[in-house]
């Protein structure tokens, strides 16, 4: 089950909750002022993957056109 971040409407706190891919927002609650008014943020992820010279990740080609 992937984590989704969230942020409480209500008193900005940001928190992070497990739940199915299919699963919405509906039914979410803060954990500091319980409320439901919640928001799905975007996840900033990284990659440990080494890149090459280039900068792209080891293995990928230039685009057509060179890049």
């Amino acid at each position: 089950m992937p984590i989704y971040e969230y942020r409480c409407t209500d008193c900005d706190q940001h928190f992070q909750k497990f739940q199915s891919m299919s699963a919405g927002s509906d039914g979410v609650r803060c954990p500091n002022c319980d409320g439901t008014e919640v928001e799905r943020q975007l996840s900033v992820f990284s990659s440990t993957q080494s890149t090459g010279d280039s900068g792209r990740p080891a293995g990928c080609t230039p685009p057509a056109g060179g890049g």
